[in-house]
């Protein structure tokens, strides 16, 4: 049904009108896709990077002169157009589905198509073209890597491709490769320009590259954009009612015959939180794998975070290698005649990992505060007076709306005094080496490092090494100790890239201490140990699904005061090992997991065991086994990003992550670092955590996966 924009629709059989009319349509969006790509005459609208097109004169003549279609109207939200492909029909792309569509919609989907249907309503599309027709009127929402598009009683085509984007031959400046902010003091000193918007209780990641070799010359570094990058779009085309497709630069709505492109550029939040997603499960896999049948917890955020910083300077295989560990989508590819030595547009993950950075860091204006205040006292006012009126007289919906006053009022008071939560970046370097400018300049505007720190590792590596871990414990909160072992850092040293996130924070419903009780935990073999179990009756989301012939998955989500984070709960079914949903984990699986959960908050029996653990893992192997061998082998590794002359002498000697998490009845306290060096009741609905489970915190709003683990024994240290 759709052509290749070179080649055109195939034509039509004249006798049929709708094939005619169909063909026009094509005809029409696919000269406006055109125009896209071409013009550079655009009219800015109100929903930020979305553009309204004009559309040349002669080009509307041609379209008219088809005589199947109104003129559409084509608005792009502008980064990247891709072209569509043919031979949509009713045969299926890719697509594992166990939930079946709403019946009262038909999808026709093609060949290449990789989708997955997440609930009756809602299907996720990852690639290639899907089309929709409703059978009666019946809501539907279709996610797209850069779009949502919500549709009711409509038909409509959707896709999501990429496009190859020639080369615009136009040298970057050189690097001058010489730091500009010498140090004057040493490493047992506190850096000078540490970042003054870090908060002080943040955890830390950190990386280190050994030489070979000291260098002696200044290297000159020119880089070129002489290359083809590639870029990737979502697509709507409405062929009768309305279609409404948001991303997060605004919203438009589409009606007959009108077209809508979301590219990535609004997007690079979305494209981070993807790749650390399908990250943080690759990550828990081989870790489960490795440490057969014991307790895990790692912050995948913090990881990730730290190899991107460094994967900025790798080049070639190193690079190629990083971005696939790391799940670099398609999108941030690049081709072209110097595509293999810098194989990633890596700015958009960058930028996605500042903007999640920011609003992790956000904190509230004192002007919202008294605000917000202002409100909670009005409403205290209003409470007091409501529940006078209830104490004299028993009224179920004065009662209501009491509940509802007391959750509005929680609500509120999560806001100013929300769950701690704090990321922090800082780069360490030799001080006598040259790095590139633009590699500090790209990471300092990224990831607010403040620039890079220097420091001594030449002359005084021991000091340099306490001194690093000192600012790690600080970030912490004292959580993370140590993390860089001794001996880890010696006179090769170049570089240390640390990334540190801390998260402290209260249930919004607290469980009862006077519930808690010494009970059994069933381990994953049957055994049963005796460890303090949590016990309460709470508002959670709750969601089941099936996966296997005779597995299920419960899913069980806790908000954290102020609704923003939450601790997801994934279990299997009574009587089953971990092991049967472990294999199951992916982003996808994940997101049709919580697409179960009941839209709202209801209460269940929520059973949970208390503990606190501490986690230490040196990653080198574990990456290695992931798929980025090169980057650990000296003589083997490229981070010319780093420094052109020397780059082939660096190498990854460590990487080093410890995690400590607490869950009690008030809440959860856990931290991350990741050191990288260069060198149950059955009358009601519940949810039973006294057998092994996977955990994960979250951010709501993005769904960025800050800390994950599985517990398998609480009593285990």
């Amino acid at each position: 049904m759709i052509e290749n924009l070179e080649n055109g629709p195939e034509h039509p059989d004249v006798s049929d009108d709708e094939a005619v009319r169909e063909y026009g349509r094509q005809l029409a969006i696919d000269a406006l896709i055109r125009d896209a790509m071409q013009s550079q005459d655009v009219v800015q609208s109100p929903a930020g990077n979305i553009v309204s097109l004009k559309q040349p004169r002669k080009r509307r003549r041609t379209m008219m002169a088809v005589g199947a279609c109104a003129a559409a109207a084509c608005i792009v939200s502008m980064l990247g157009i891709t072209i569509w492909k043919k031979d949509i029909d009713a045969v299926k792309g890719t697509s594992e589905d166990t939930v079946a569509l709403d019946e009262r919609w038909v999808i026709k989907a093609a060949a290449d198509a990789d989708y997955s249907i997440v609930e009756p309503n809602r299907v996720k599309l990852r690639r290639g073209e899907l089309h929709f027709a409703s059978l009666q009127p019946a809501s539907l929402v279709v996610e797209t890597p850069h779009a949502v598009a919500t549709a009711e009683g409509t038909r409509f085509y959707i896709g999501h491709h990429t496009e190859t984007i020639q080369p615009t031959n136009q040298p970057t400046n050189q690097p001058t490769n010489q730091p500009t902010n010498q140090p004057t003091n040493q490493p047992t000193n506190q850096p000078t320009n540490q970042p003054t918007n870090q908060p002080t209780n943040q955890p830390t990641n950190q990386l280190t590259n050994q030489l070979t070799t000291q260098p002696t010359n200044q290297p000159t570094n020119q880089r070129t954009t002489n290359m083809k990058t590639t870029k990737t779009m979502s697509r709507l085309f409405v062929l009768a009612g309305i279609v409404t497709m948001t991303n997060n630069s605004g919203t438009v709505q589409a009606g007959e015959n009108e077209a809508v492109v979301a590219g990535a550029k609004g997007a690079p939040e979305k494209i981070t939180v993807q790749a650390n997603s399908d990250f943080a499960f690759d990550l828990y896999k081989q870790l489960a794998k490795e440490n057969d049948g014991k307790n895990l917890f790692f912050s995948p955020y913090s990881v990730s975070g730290a190899l991107a910083m460094t994967a900025e300077g790798a080049r070639g295989k190193t690079a190629e290698e990083m971005g696939k560990v790391l799940r670099f989508p398609d999108a941030t590819r690049r081709t072209g005649d110097d595509a293999q030595r810098i194989p990633w547009e890596t700015s958009q993950i960058h930028t996605g990992f500042g903007e999640i950075n920011a609003r992790l860091n956000e904190k509230l204006s004192d002007a919202d505060r008294k605000k917000i205040e202002s409100q909670i006292t009005t409403l205290q006012t209003e409470l007091k007076a409501m529940q006078e009126k209830a104490s004299k007289k028993w009224d179920r919906k004065l009662n209501a709306e009491i509940a509802k006053l007391v959750a509005r009022i929680k609500s509120l008071d999560g806001k100013i005094n929300p769950p701690k939560l704090a990321v922090a970046n800082a780069l360490w370097g030799e001080k006598t080496f040259p790095f590139r400018e633009d590699y500090l300049d790209t990471i300092s505007a990224s990831y607010k490092t403040g620039g890079l720190f220097p420091i001594d590792f030449a002359k005084n590596p021991e000091p340099s090494r306490l001194h690093i871990n000192g600012w790690v414990e600080e970030q912490t909160n004292n959580r993370i100790k140590d993390l860089i072992p001794k001996d880890d850092i010696n006179e090769s040293t170049k570089l240390v890239l640390t990334n540190a996130i801390y998260f402290k924070g209260n249930w919004s419903n607290a469980f009862d201490e006077k519930m808690t009780r010494t009970r059994d935990f069933t381990r994953n073999d049957g055994s049963k140990v005796q460890t303090p179990i949590m016990f309460d009756s709470l508002p959670v989301k709750l969601g089941r699904q099936k996966i296997a012939e005779d597995t299920h998955v419960s899913v069980a989500e806790l908000p954290y005061v102020g609704d923003e984070l939450s601790m997801v709960l994934i279990t299997a079914g009574k009587g089953k090992p971990l092991s049967t949903i472990e294999k199951h984990l992916t982003t996808a699986n994940l997101d049709k997991w919580l697409g179960t959960l009941e839209k709202g908050y209801q209460k269940i029996d929520v059973s949970l065991p208390r503990f606190k653990m501490e986690s230490k893992y040196k990653l080198n192997d574990t990456l290695k086994a992931m798929g980025m061998p090169t980057a650990f082998q000296p003589g083997g590794a490229d981070f010319t990003g780093l420094n052109e002359s020397y780059g082939k002498e660096l190498y990854i000697s460590f990487v080093h992550h410890k995690g400590f998490i607490e869950v009690n009845e008030a809440g959860t306290e856990a931290a991350a670092a990741t050191g990288h060096g260069i060198s149950p009741s059955l009358e009601r609905p519940s949810f039973d955590g006294t057998r092994p489970f996977i955990y994960l915190i979250r951010d709501n709003a993005t769904g960025t996966i800050l800390f994950m683990g599985r517990m398998m024994d609480p009593t285990e240290k």
